[in-house]
């Protein structure tokens, strides 16, 4: 009944009509703002966080994707449900006072084991008398809400939708059929509650009637029924996908049709398809019949297919995504809907393969945002494009293919345990389906190689579901020309559990063994009594683990050992006095590493801060850290080393409040007195236990005027006279007061020095003479006084010297490093015979210049 007649019914029964119209208070809309965790297993615990909840657990209805869930505790702003056995990959939803909120993602089941090329058999159900009854659309959901998942389809041959009761019966998939008359030329189908009572109500296109029909789930105490609403699409639909979701973000569940249709503009002879929203006009709390507004019709690529809603952006409203079969093509718009509006904004087309069928999204790379994914019949590929949105911008990446033979439908789910969706497609032409696993590591997609099994022939669409609520969803496909339906179960469930090798550990480690990842209802029996799936192992001793799920058992052992680790304690955290060193050396080891990168065995504490050293040995570490902190010393100076002159008297002072002194002489004053030279320390110990040593050094005021022996000035050279004057007054005999004086001239040159002590002077003469070596060519010993000795002349520039002679044979018969003696003519005491005899003399002169002569000398009888 259209809400046309609402004004008949009204003026009929007014009180009646306000009655139940009225009944029920007005409520806020429910919305949901996140879920978490995303993804578990069916009876683990959810927590749903939004606004306008019930705070009375049965008023608020909430499904994950096919199933409903228990609620068991309730605020306004937060739900926390239990995960339904039978749940799908799915939007979650939460109903409240009908008014219906949409989850921002889906909600992922955890569920399945690792696939092998067995693991799926087929069986094919054929319903009816029918056959071939060219079954096509396929949902799964629990339509009479009794807890176990049905499966619903678009039987086109007959022109009805077939209803596949669950049978009840845990592990077992056969399932009842039960019809409803539908549209001539139905395509496609969408689950949903339209009226918000908590029931899933089927939406259905018409390709040949150009409608679109509601069958509104009508409750029963009996059993459950339809009843059939059909509407009108826009004048160029050729209805084809539906999708439901609440477009304008009213609470109410709205329709988005792929309008299938290819409309071509004489004028620029360009072509286009179309998509049309319905929104969902029915006033709240009207159960009993459904209402649309007129088609709002946005531009598509060519005859769109089939449609996808859901939040892409982030954005907290459910975009929109279709499949251009006639432009290999993809368009996505950007949902800015407010209340009773619709406004898609931003298309943006995205190339696909040949032939685009199924579009559908599921966060496949785990980063939080929706990925898309698009069957290809025509080029045999699924093209997936990663979601690379921002919150108010949907954007996606480059395509990825996967290869599967002539594809339509494709569904994403876990169906290998691994908390990673799935993607499983038909392929049609080769009566199978593929299913690729999600290897998807670090946000970057991927999947394993693709594993076919048998389905029935010409296989068009595809769903996942759980049908004997096993924790292993089955696969079940509709098979377009031969009205059955194929339900692949998986094989008989074998436990397996793997603990691992035989594994050593160092002393103080410890292990976890599990034995994870096990279908729901397994228990586990560990040899320590433990009945978790895991137990963590800190001695050694032999470990092993039963599983079973009254089906299967399984077990494992593992062997557990420990060597040791390094032994090693850096100490309690220490206090040193300032100055104060300490060496750490803790340990004997293989490998060392302290905390400032240094690899040596040890490590000098200079300064506070905290130091760690960690130590290796036979592979194995242990660390320990040690803070360290300073406390002051006393402050204190003796001051700069310092010069008295002698018999005057000098204070040492060395004080520091509140300290106590010992000095190197005994005395325990802060001053001392001394008039000695020498080296003075003390040690000065403050009240915090701390000390300090200071050291100076006593000096007499010494004056040493010394200006050397007289000597000789040597041609071209000059001679620089330096005294030592300690803090003296320097005087020179021309008035001069340098701290040296170059003599240029020979003469004689003074010096008085006078400080705080006393007044000396001294005085140098100096000469000019030969500067250079002049040995004679002769000599007479014959001790007559006359050239009786052979020697330098002129020696007074010599400051070193070295002179040897040999006799003709090369024999040593004197040697002498005083320039100013010289060779007699004898060796051992006698005359030498007349001869020549070889010199060589080594010398440095005056100005530091070292020099080697060599000659000869005649020796005369």
């Amino acid at each position: 009944m259209p809400c046309s007649e609402l004004k008949i019914i009204f003026k009929r029964f007014p009180v009646i009509f306000l009655v139940i119209f009225f009944a029920s208070p007005l409520f806020a809309q429910p919305s949901i703002s996140s879920f978490t965790p995303l993804a578990a297993p069916a009876g683990a615990t959810v927590v749903i966080n939004g606004s306008n909840f019930s705070t009375t657990t049965t008023d608020n209805i909430v499904f994950f994707g096919a199933m409903r869930a228990v609620v068991t505790a309730a605020t306004a702003g937060s739900l926390t449900v239990t995960v339904p056995a039978g749940a799908t990959y799915g939007y979650i939803t939460v109903t409240r006072s009908y008014l219906t909120a949409y989850s921002k993602l889906p909600f992922n089941i955890i569920a399945g084991a690792s696939l092998t090329p067995a693991s799926y058999a087929k069986r094919d159900f054929q319903y009816g008398t029918f056959s071939p009854s060219n079954f096509l659309g396929l949902v799964a959901s629990d339509v009479d809400v009794d807890g176990y998942p049905d499966l619903v389809v678009a039987n086109k041959g007959m022109l009805c939708v077939s209803v596949l009761e669950n049978s009840r019966t845990p592990g077992n998939t056969y399932m009842y059929e039960n019809v409803w008359p539908a549209l001539n030329g139905l395509e496609k189908l969408a689950i949903g509650d339209i009226n918000g009572d908590g029931k899933p109500d089927i939406a259905l296109s018409s390709v040949l009637a150009n409608q679109f029909s509601i069958h509104l789930n009508i409750p029963n105490p009996m059993a459950y029924t339809f009843n059939r609403f059909d509407f009108p699409a826009g004048p160029s639909s050729v209805p084809f996908g539906v999708a439901i979701n609440d477009v304008d973000g009213d609470g109410k569940p709205d329709l988005v049709m792929a309008d299938g249709n290819r409309i071509v503009d004489p004028v620029t002879n360009t072509s286009h398809g179309t998509i049309s929203v319905y929104l969902n006009t029915c006033p709240t709390n009207t159960t009993w019949w459904p209402t649309f507004a007129p088609a709002v019709v946005y531009n598509t690529g060519d005859n769109p297919h089939e449609v996808f809603v859901g939040d892409m952006d982030g954005d907290g409203k459910p975009d929109i995504a279709v499949s251009n079969n006639g432009s290999a093509s993809v368009s996505v718009f950007r949902n800015n809907s407010t209340p009773g509006n619709v406004a898609l904004t931003g298309r943006q087309d995205y190339v696909a393969g040949s032939k685009p069928e199924v579009i559908t999204m599921g966060d496949l790379n785990g980063d939080g945002k929706a990925d898309m994914a698009v069957s290809n019949f025509a080029s045999s590929t699924v093209s997936l494009f990663t979601n690379t949105s921002t919150t108010g911008a949907i954007s996606f990446g480059s395509k990825q293919d996967l290869m599967v033979n002539s594809p339509i439908g494709i569904a994403i789910a876990d169906i290998t345990g691994d908390a990673k969706p799935d993607l499983v497609a038909t392929a049609t032409t080769s009566a199978s389906v593929s299913v690729f696993e999600n290897t998807t590591a670090g946000g970057i997609l991927s999947f394993a190689p693709k594993m076919d099994y048998a389905a029935g022939n010409n296989p068009a669409y595809v769903t996942i579901e759980d049908l004997d609520i096993d924790d292993i969803p089955e696969i079940c496909v509709t098979n377009g020309t031969t009205g059955t339906v194929s339900i692949l179960k998986s094989a008989p469930l074998i436990l397996t559990v793997e603990l691992g090798n035989d594994t050593t550990l160092c002393q103080g480690d410890s292990v976890v063994l599990t034995a994870r990842n096990q279908p729901r209802g397994t228990t586990y029996l560990w040899n320590t009594g433990a009945v978790d799936s895991s137990i963590t192992v800190k001695q050694p001793g032999a470990y092993s683990v039963t599983v079973t799920n009254g089906k299967s058992t399984a077990s494992d052992n593992i062997n557990i050992t420990f060597k040791p680790s390094p032994v090693f304690n850096l100490g309690s955290d220490i206090i040193l006095c300032e100055g104060e060193k300490k060496l750490l050396r803790p340990v004997s080891a293989s490998t060392y590493l302290w905390q400032n990168g240094s690899h040596a065995d040890s490590m000098v504490i200079t300064q506070a801060g905290t130091y760690w050293l960690q130590a290796q040995k036979d592979g194995c570490t242990a660390s320990d850290t040690l803070n360290v902190s300073y406390k002051p010393a006393p402050p204190f100076n003796l001051g700069n080393d310092t010069a008295i002159c002698k018999g005057s008297t000098v204070t040492l002072d060395a004080y520091s409040a509140n300290a106590t002194y010992l000095w190197n002489n005994g005395a325990n004053t802060n001053t001392i007195s001394t008039s000695e030279a020498g080296t003075y320390w003390v040690t000065v110990s403050g009240q915090n236990g701390c000390s300090a040593t200071d050291t100076i050094r006593v000096r007499y005021l010494v004056l040493n005027p010394f200006l050397g022996k007289d000597t000789m000035l040597c041609d071209k050279t000059v001679i620089v006279l330096k005294p030592e004057a300690d803090n003296a007054a320097i005087v020179w005999q021309d008035g001069s007061k340098g701290a040296t004086y170059t003599v240029t001239q020979p003469g004689t040159y003074k010096v008085t020095l006078t400080n705080q002590c006393e007044t000396v002077s001294d005085e140098i003469t100096i000469i000019r003479g030969l500067c250079e070596l002049f040995m004679p060519n002769a000599f007479t010993p014959n001790r007559d006084g006359m050239n009786d000795v052979f020697r330098v002349k002129e020696p007074a520039f010599i400051k070193s010297f070295d002179m040897q002679i040999f006799n003709r044979w090369g024999q040593l018969v004197y040697k002498s490093k005083d320039a100013g003696r010289g060779w007699d003519g004898t060796f051992n005491g006698r005359i030498q015979p007349a001869g020549n005899y070889v010199w060589m003399i080594t010398l440095t002169d005056i100005l530091g210049n070292s020099k080697r002569f060599r000659g000869s000398v005649l020796l005369v009888q």
